[in-house]
């Protein structure tokens, strides 16, 4: 410390009015509350104690010790970037290896009833301290915070893209947004219509709102799509997953594996006779989160009954075809062998033919992988090899974006809120306004 500098002390910690709602009600409240303008406000102006300069520096800690849980639920956050030290030394502290129950019963036994033995986080010095559970409350409020700042990024988007002035007409999806037969003056119309269609459907969603396929295959959670699919973002496993469920459920004679089906290997095949299928879709996950798909065309009703895989990889990188090809050796043809055995019994296995590689189109951003992965399925299941003849511009890309917005928006939306969460949310909503300075 230089000579003559004095001591930094940590601040006094003024703790908010007990009447402001806790943050495990907070959280309930924000995932279902409708209004995200409303929203930030008053998360803005939640309660947040230690932001005083000095506890940036301090070292978080960790223990083990037998508490009452609810006394750790809040109504105050911390800064974000003091959440984070707590929930490292969390998770230092969970791989520990806990001592034995045998060896410590007798001291269990002395604990208070209904106590619980907890991973305590804390900074020394007398500030508050936190367990597991309270820190990963105050993770998910920064995390709702984030999704909110997405959400109004997505809504920005929506509405200042000039969508009137885009002339292209991709295949993705036309049929479904009746967009399959536009001219070149009623293309940028239907453009901005299904933009405020869209813009609508938010408008009257949560972050906890699901949408749902009609065959019960696919759901999507708001909030797994915010920040996730619009401007320039890169898709999710999870919207890449329900995207290409949507198409396989429309045309009735496909299958698609999940995206993380790589990952487990071979898994179990449905009851439906494989006979009946024309194509299996499998989403590869390659390096960091780029994507590429294995699309296998079966056709039982030809002679001698065929499979044949198509790659496609959007960046045309020869670095990842070892990993597409060995994913269909791996996953894709055990699964169809396992399939085919199960469900057509003493039929002799189709002619594996020779894989084929869709070298085009190649993305023309960064990001939009998984937007072409999900047209060139969607052209491919259609019988088309339309899609690897065209050049895609950033406008291509932008509309591709919409319309699968559209068509997730656009399933049916499952409640989630009962009649006892809306009265809670509601409660929760009037305290907050009460307690809460904006």
């Amino acid at each position: 410390m230089p000579k003559g500098a004095k001591p930094q002390k940590l601040a006094a910690i003024v703790l908010p009015d007990k009447n402001v709602p806790s943050l495990s009600r907070v959280l309930e409240w924000a995932n279902n509350t409708i209004d995200r303008n409303h929203l930030s406000e008053i998360l803005a102006n939640y309660p947040t104690i230690m932001d005083d300069d000095f506890m940036n520096s301090r070292v978080a800690r960790s223990k083990r010790d037998h508490v009452y849980a609810d006394n750790y639920d809040y109504n105050f956050v911390i800064p974000k970037n003091l959440v984070l030290k707590l929930d490292a030394v969390v998770k230092a502290e969970k791989k520990k290896r806990s001592m034995s129950n045998y060896f410590n019963q007798t001291a269990d036994d002395n604990h208070p009833e209904r106590t619980t033995e907890e991973i305590i986080a804390y900074f020394p010095g007398g500030t508050p301290q936190f367990t597991s559970a309270a820190v990963y409350r105050m993770n998910e409020f920064y995390n709702v915070v984030r999704k909110l700042d997405a959400w109004k990024e997505d809504v920005d988007w929506l509405m200042s893209t000039k969508w009137d002035e885009m002339t292209v007409n991709p295949e993705l999806f036309d049929v479904e947004t009746d967009s399959d037969e536009l001219t070149d003056d009623t293309t940028g119309t239907k453009h901005a219509a299904l933009a405020n269609e869209v813009l609508k459907q938010l408008e009257g969603a949560s972050l906890s709102s699901i949408f749902r396929l009609e065959s019960g295959e696919g759901t999507v959670k708001l909030d797994k799509m915010v920040g996730m699919l619009a401007r320039k973002e890169m898709l999710s496993d999870t919207i890449i997953d329900f995207a290409i469920r949507c198409i396989c459920d429309a045309l009735g004679d496909c299958y698609a594996l999940d995206t993380y089906a790589a990952t487990f290997r071979c898994p179990d095949p449905p009851q439906t006779r494989i006979s009946s299928m024309h194509y299996v879709v499998s989403p590869v996950h390659l390096s960091n989160i780029h994507w590429g798909v294995i699309i296998v065309s079966i056709t039982y009703q030809t002679e001698p009954p065929a499979i044949t895989p198509y790659f496609y990889e959007p960046l045309r990188d020869s670095r990842y075809r070892a990993t597409m090809e060995d994913t269909y050796e791996e996953t894709v043809a055990p699964f169809l062998l396992c399939w085919h055995e199960k469900t057509m019994a003493g039929v002799e296995y189709p002619v594996v033919e020779n894989g084929v590689w869709l070298d085009a189109p190649r993305q023309p951003d960064g990001t939009s992988c998984g937007v072409m992965v999900i047209a060139q399925v969607y052209c491919m299941l259609k019988d088309n090899f339309r899609f690897t003849n065209t050049t895609v511009s950033d406008d291509d890309v932008a509309i591709m974006r919409l319309r699968i917005m559209w068509m997730m928006l656009m399933q049916p939306e499952v409640s989630t809120v009962a009649n006892q969460v809306a009265k809670t949310v509601d409660a929760t909503d009037l305290e907050l306004m009460a307690t809460v300075t904006l």
